[in-house]
Protein backbone atom coordinates (compact mmCIF):
# COMPACT_ATOMS: atom_id res chain seq x y z
CA UNK A 1 0.00 0.00 0.00
CA UNK A 2 1.37 3.44 -0.79
CA UNK A 3 1.60 5.92 1.78
CA UNK A 4 -1.03 8.51 0.80
CA UNK A 5 0.58 11.18 3.33
CA UNK A 6 4.27 11.44 1.94
CA UNK A 7 2.54 11.46 -1.55
CA UNK A 8 0.43 13.51 -0.85
CA UNK A 9 3.00 15.66 0.87
CA UNK A 10 5.52 15.65 -1.77
CA UNK A 11 2.94 15.92 -4.71
CA UNK A 12 1.24 19.59 -2.02
CA UNK A 13 5.59 20.48 -2.19
CA UNK A 14 6.09 20.22 -5.81
CA UNK A 15 2.34 22.18 -6.62
CA UNK A 16 3.59 24.88 -3.45
CA UNK A 17 6.69 25.20 -5.58
CA UNK A 18 4.98 25.58 -8.78
CA UNK A 19 3.08 28.51 -7.47
CA UNK A 20 5.39 30.31 -5.46
CA UNK A 21 7.79 30.63 -8.73
CA UNK A 22 4.60 32.09 -10.04
CA UNK A 23 4.30 34.56 -7.67
CA UNK A 24 1.36 33.91 -5.47
CA UNK A 25 1.18 34.36 -1.89
CA UNK A 26 0.63 30.63 0.31
CA UNK A 27 -0.17 30.58 3.77
CA UNK A 28 2.05 28.38 6.42
CA UNK A 29 0.48 25.30 6.76
CA UNK A 30 -1.59 24.55 9.79
CA UNK A 31 0.09 22.08 11.73
CA UNK A 32 -1.06 18.38 13.07
CA UNK A 33 -1.84 18.61 16.54
CA UNK A 34 -4.02 19.56 19.62
CA UNK A 35 -4.73 23.04 20.32
CA UNK A 36 -6.69 24.52 23.33
CA UNK A 37 -7.95 28.33 22.79
CA UNK A 38 -6.52 30.60 25.19
CA UNK A 39 -9.41 33.25 25.61
CA UNK A 40 -11.79 30.66 25.24
CA UNK A 41 -13.75 28.48 28.12
CA UNK A 42 -10.64 26.78 29.10
CA UNK A 43 -12.08 23.37 28.10
CA UNK A 44 -12.31 23.27 24.97
CA UNK A 45 -9.72 21.30 22.51
CA UNK A 46 -9.40 21.39 18.64
CA UNK A 47 -7.25 18.53 16.55
CA UNK A 48 -5.86 19.63 13.56
CA UNK A 49 -5.15 16.45 11.14
CA UNK A 50 -4.16 15.98 7.75
CA UNK A 51 -6.58 12.99 5.89
CA UNK A 52 -5.42 11.82 2.75
CA UNK A 53 -7.11 10.09 0.11
CA UNK A 54 -7.11 8.91 -3.76
CA UNK A 55 -8.49 12.75 -4.42
CA UNK A 56 -5.86 14.52 -2.40
CA UNK A 57 -5.05 15.92 0.88
CA UNK A 58 -7.03 17.86 3.17
CA UNK A 59 -6.85 19.47 6.51
CA UNK A 60 -9.72 18.28 9.35
CA UNK A 61 -10.20 20.22 12.24
CA UNK A 62 -12.60 18.20 14.99
CA UNK A 63 -13.26 19.07 18.46
CA UNK A 64 -13.90 17.23 22.12
CA UNK A 65 -17.02 18.86 22.44
CA UNK A 66 -18.16 16.67 19.15
CA UNK A 67 -17.96 18.54 16.25
CA UNK A 68 -16.25 18.25 12.64
CA UNK A 69 -14.93 20.80 10.01
CA UNK A 70 -12.49 20.86 7.29
CA UNK A 71 -10.75 23.72 7.05
CA UNK A 72 -9.64 26.05 3.74
CA UNK A 73 -7.23 28.75 2.88
CA UNK A 74 -7.96 31.78 1.70
CA UNK A 75 -5.39 34.86 1.79
CA UNK A 76 -2.84 33.79 4.05
CA UNK A 77 -5.46 32.49 6.78
CA UNK A 78 -7.07 29.64 7.51
CA UNK A 79 -10.90 28.98 8.21
CA UNK A 80 -12.92 26.74 9.45
CA UNK A 81 -16.81 26.58 10.78
CA UNK A 82 -19.60 24.59 12.09
CA UNK A 83 -23.12 24.91 13.35
CA UNK A 84 -25.15 23.65 16.36
CA UNK A 85 -29.08 24.00 16.59
CA UNK A 86 -29.27 25.59 19.96
CA UNK A 87 -25.97 27.06 20.42
CA UNK A 88 -26.71 30.76 20.40
CA UNK A 89 -28.27 32.66 23.72
CA UNK A 90 -30.79 35.40 22.36
CA UNK A 91 -31.38 38.26 24.16
CA UNK A 92 -35.12 37.64 24.92
CA UNK A 93 -33.37 34.06 26.54
CA UNK A 94 -34.66 31.65 24.33
CA UNK A 95 -32.21 29.51 21.90
CA UNK A 96 -31.52 29.45 18.32
CA UNK A 97 -29.40 27.81 16.02
CA UNK A 98 -25.78 28.99 15.63
CA UNK A 99 -23.16 29.12 13.34
CA UNK A 100 -19.63 30.01 14.44
CA UNK A 101 -16.95 30.43 12.28
CA UNK A 102 -13.01 30.57 12.88
CA UNK A 103 -10.04 32.47 10.99
CA UNK A 104 -6.84 31.67 12.35
CA UNK A 105 -3.20 33.34 11.62
CA UNK A 106 -1.04 29.97 10.98
CA UNK A 107 2.15 32.14 11.94
CA UNK A 108 0.90 33.30 14.91
CA UNK A 109 -2.07 30.91 15.66
CA UNK A 110 -4.22 33.70 17.03
CA UNK A 111 -7.73 34.55 15.10
CA UNK A 112 -10.83 35.80 15.83
CA UNK A 113 -13.90 33.05 16.47
CA UNK A 114 -17.07 34.65 15.10
CA UNK A 115 -21.22 33.24 16.04
CA UNK A 116 -24.06 34.35 13.91
CA UNK A 117 -27.45 33.60 14.54
CA UNK A 118 -27.95 33.68 11.40
CA UNK A 119 -31.05 36.18 12.46
CA UNK A 120 -33.21 33.92 14.58
CA UNK A 121 -32.71 35.64 17.34
CA UNK A 122 -34.62 38.81 17.57
CA UNK A 123 -32.97 41.56 15.49
CA UNK A 124 -29.92 39.30 15.05
CA UNK A 125 -26.65 38.28 16.93
CA UNK A 126 -23.04 38.08 15.93
CA UNK A 127 -20.68 37.52 18.76
CA UNK A 128 -16.67 38.11 18.13
CA UNK A 129 -14.05 37.06 20.10
CA UNK A 130 -10.57 36.91 19.93
CA UNK A 131 -8.40 34.05 20.57
CA UNK A 132 -4.93 32.42 19.95
CA UNK A 133 -4.39 28.65 20.06
CA UNK A 134 -1.53 26.84 21.80
CA UNK A 135 -0.39 23.20 21.32
CA UNK A 136 -1.21 20.98 24.10
CA UNK A 137 0.84 18.16 21.96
Amino acid sequence: MINSRKFGAGALLAFAAVLGSAGIAQAAPLADGVYAMDGGDGISEVTVSTQCGAYGCVRVVSSNVGWVSQATESDGLWSFHYSRPDGQLCPDRTLAPVTVHYTVNPDTMSGVMSADSNGDCPGGVINQTPFKFHKVR
